[in-house]
């Protein structure tokens, strides 16, 4: 694989003279033709595949390790994982797509459990050469028609091209401190807190914030004090990683991910989902009324660590809504609660900054950028910036880091008409996620299918059973693996399938789920949980009224399938197959419009 040749001469005297008031020491390296900035998870799968497209890469990494915030280090000043930090995306959707997870690691791996993979990862790539870490990128500055990076050290580097992959917990967010100017006690950001964990030994502790980063902080402070209580702004939906229905079920989420499952009900119209979730687990996935929302399912970011509600249904935690005003040590909250604290921890999140690259790129929002990927610069690009509402954001930023690696090394056009998309994208995301804080929210499935397109690696579905019919079962309802994207290529096919088999489920190739899912998504009963275009819904809604009592309870078309369910399933999907060919023409048609969105210039 040859890069084109603007890559190619990138270190060409006509592009990187020594017009400037650089000095050209030792310091200074032209042997670079790409620089990454930041050796987390997603610079390590840019290193990865702009090496594997011919390019030579260099990695300013600001830590003196790789792994970003995988790697335990509590005297950090940016977010990171503590001592109790699981994933919450099982390794099945998280795991890279030609370097599979070994058979020990458990379904959702410590934090040490990831380094580790990642340090394989590195190795078995070779990548390390690559790096430079306790070097980070203090400025970089465009120079003709590419950029010069300085490093922390002084060191300077000409480079056709930059990727910034410094991801999105770096800048802990303020939002919300202001309430707190008068509290007498310690406010405190979660980022700050692990290396002062024992200052809230016994002391009356309010959480703000119920994310993810909340259910990790509210595990270590509960066992310090009794007195935790957890405020939650705007409502959380919390879906668990793992099923309460099946203690050996632990793929409840990857349910969500497979082909059967996006077409019979698809994350932009997740009836059958919603009513599940809530029909077993209660409203917004836990039915505590003062964490409960009214965003739609899928329309909010998930919490998928249980800790929160394991904790309140244990009594160590007291579940409060949004603060309604901060007097003194005293906070009252929005449904007349009040209670006196001593320590207030934010868990806001992060803001996404870039003090390093020069303006306007230094205060753009990810959003602004093509597919959040790809800036009006096209030698400026970013690598892990979309945040799935549920799913991995690795699995995201190797599909991203592919596709720039084949856009650079001319495989695949530059994007053309990228304002206009830009603009279509946000108003889509604005009304669907409805979020102030996250700007980079995104649909797994839907946004991995655009850019396979981008990169003509989305399957055939269609085509792969017919050729393999054999297949067909874990071809659809395998749940989503990042090996999937090879499944265009004849001699990954074997591999990729093997693969998928290994991480199949019983639960998976129920046929009465799937055809309960369909019916569901066809007729919901309670459409307002979710987000949808809402076409023909009064209509829809009444006829699945009517033949509600036709068909089985939800609750029984769950769990492994017998001869009974697959007869009755099989059933109900053939009596249902004009929805699911029309949905094939839809997706069809959708595929035509985005591949236009990926079209060059002219």
């Amino acid at each position: 694989m040859t890069p084109t040749t603007d890559a190619a001469n990138a270190n060409d005297d006509s592009t990187l003279d020594s017009s400037s008031d650089t000095t050209f020491d030792s310091r200074f390296d032209s042997s670079f033709d790409t620089c990454i900035i930041g050796a987390g998870w997603s610079g390590i799968l840019a290193c990865k595949y702009f090496k594997a497209a011919g390019f030579n890469p260099v990695v300013l990494e600001r830590n003196a390790y790789f792994g970003g915030v995988w790697r335990h280090d509590p005297g950090r000043a940016t977010g990171g994982v503590m001592a109790s930090t699981f994933t919450t995306s099982s390794k099945t959707v998280t795991e890279m797509s030609d370097f599979p997870m070994p058979d020990e690691i458990p379904h959702f791996p410590r934090h040490s459990q990831i380094m580790d993979y990642l340090h394989d990862y590195v190795e078995h790539f070779e990548l390390e050469p690559h790096f430079r870490l306790g070097n980070g990128a203090a400025h970089v500055e465009k120079h003709g028609d590419g950029w010069r990076v300085t490093g922390d050290d002084g060191a300077v580097f000409a480079v056709a091209r930059v990727v910034v992959c410094s991801g999105v917990h770096q800048e802990a967010t303020d939002s919300g401190r202001g309430q707190f100017a008068d509290f007498p006690g310690e406010v405190i950001h979660s980022t700050r807190l692990e290396s002062r964990l024992d200052e809230l030994r016994g002391k009356r502790v309010l959480l703000v914030g119920s994310g993810e980063t909340a259910s990790d902080v509210a595990t270590e402070i509960s066992r310090l004090t009794p007195h935790l209580a957890c405020s939650s702004p705007n409502g959380q939906w919390i879906v668990s990683r793992v099923s309460n229905l099946h203690a050996t079920e632990p793929f409840l989420l990857d349910h969500m991910s497979s082909p059967a499952k996006l077409l019979t009900d698809p994350f932009d119209a997740a009836f059958w989902g919603c009513e599940s979730i809530e029909t077993f687990y209660g409203r917004s996935g836990h039915g505590i009324p003062e964490w409960q929302t009214d965003r739609p399912y899928q329309g909010q970011f998930l919490n998928k660590n249980p800790s929160l509600i394991e904790l309140w249904r244990a009594g160590q935690l007291v579940a409060r809504p949004r603060i309604a005003a901060v007097e003194g040590a005293t906070v009252s909250f929005v449904d007349g609660a009040r209670d006196d604290y001593d320590v207030i921890v934010l868990c806001t999140g992060f803001d996404t900054v870039f003090p390093f690259l020069p303006a306007p790129y230094d205060t753009r929002p990810v959003n602004d950028h093509f597919k959040m990927i790809l800036s009006d610069d096209d030698s400026l690009s970013f690598v892990g910036f979309a945040r799935p509402v549920v799913g991995s954001i690795p699995a995201i930023a190797e599909m991203q880091a592919r596709c720039l690696a084949a856009m650079y090394a001319g495989e695949i056009p530059v994007p053309g008409n990228r304002e206009a998309v830009i603009a279509r994208d946000k108003a889509i995301a604005m009304q669907r996620f409805q979020s102030k804080r996250l700007s980079g929210l995104v649909d797994m499935a839907q946004y991995i299918t655009e850019l396979a397109l981008w990169l003509g690696a989305q399957p055939d579905y269609l085509r792969l059973v017919l050729e393999r019919p054999w297949n067909a079962v874990t071809l659809l309802t395998a749940p989503y693996n990042g090996a999937r994207m090879w499944l265009n290529d004849p001699g990954e096919q074997d591999r990729v399938i093997e693969r998928l088999k290994s991480q199949s489920h019983p639960f998976l190739s129920n046929a009465a789920m799937w055809g309960h899912a369909l019916y569901t998504n066809i007729f919901p009963r309670r459409p307002e949980r979710t987000y949808h275009t809402r076409r023909f819904m009064g209509l829809r809604k009444a006829v699945g009224l009517v033949l509600s009592p036709f068909f089985m309870p939800a609750a029984f078309m769950m769990g492994p399938p017998t001869v009974f369910k697959t007869v009755y399933g099989a059933a109900m999907l053939l009596a249902l197959s004009p929805a699911l060919v029309w949905r094939r023409i839809e997706g069809q048609r959708k595929h035509r419009r985005i591949l236009e969105d990926f079209a060059p210039a002219g």
